[in-house]
């Protein structure tokens, strides 16, 4: 009885690390996403900027 408890226990408690691994993982590859879209989101804002800047520059030309 007792080397079936301690098996159950072993066993759940190797469920609970893998679990959170896999969280946090998951986790981290969110972040990873959201870092990355954050900066291509900028970087387009930033190409954008400059197109209406040197728009500007050639009405200011004219």
């Amino acid at each position: 009885m007792h080397e079936v408890t301690s098996c159950t226990a072993y066993f759940f408690l190797t469920y609970i690390f893998y679990f959170f691994t896999s969280q946090s993982e998951m986790l981290l590859h969110r972040m990873k996403q959201n870092e990355t879209t954050h900066g291509e989101t900028v970087r387009r804002q930033m190409e954008d900027l400059k197109d209406c800047q040197m728009k500007l520059e050639k009405l200011l030309e004219e």
